[in-house]
């Protein structure tokens, strides 16, 4: 009886690792790509620059050029894209010199497109401001970012290996009130 239900949880895990697996395939892929900048001007003059490249009206040309979030822009007033533009471009600050600008999306050369559009236009600020021009520049990182299915994989299993504990737990015979009658009959 107890090699059944041992095989029974084992069942139940690899249930639960079989249907993590493929719902992995349900989440969509992100991928990211960035740049990485040093310059020699000071944070502010670096700040002031990748605030004006990430203003509202860059932000729509560059939804314009790249034709991004098209289906969203069939529902959604411009506004709520261009937050939704903000919220895929992360800029990050190393130290007070180097900082990275990465972009999110579902498409790897999208990514790359953008990241070199905005990269670009911080170019073209950054002359247009008359700041020291870039010292060096870190070539560009493009990688998939979600989802992990090794990870969602192993989540399903543990799930089914719980499930199936749990479920074969209650499922088990009591001894205790097995054992009651025989005990009444035996007085």
């Amino acid at each position: 009886m107890q090699t059944r239900t041992i095989g029974m949880v084992a069942l139940a895990a690899a249930i639960g690792l079989l249907v993590g697996f493929a719902g992995s395939f349900a989440i969509p892929r992100l991928y990211v790509a960035g740049k990485g900048f040093h310059f020699s001007a000071t944070p502010e003059k670096v700040n002031s620059l990748v605030a004006e490249v990430l203003q509202r009206k860059s932000l729509v040309e560059v939804i314009d050029r790249h034709t991004l979030f098209e289906v969203e822009r069939k529902t959604q007033p411009l506004e709520e894209i261009v937050e939704k533009m903000k919220r895929s471009v992360h800029v990050s600050s190393k130290n007070k010199n180097v900082f990275l600008i990465s972009f999110t999306s579902g498409d790897p050369e999208l990514c790359d497109r953008v990241v070199k559009d905005l990269t670009q236009r911080l170019v073209e600020e950054n002359e247009r401001q008359g700041n020291e021009t870039l010292v060096a520049d870190i070539p560009y990182l493009t990688g998939l970012l979600a989802p992990n299915r090794t990870a969602v994989a192993v989540v399903g299993m543990m799930v089914g290996l719980l499930s199936g504990i749990v479920f074969f737990w209650f499922r088990r015979p009591r001894i205790v009130g097995a054992a009651l009658p025989l005990a009444k009959r035996m007085s």
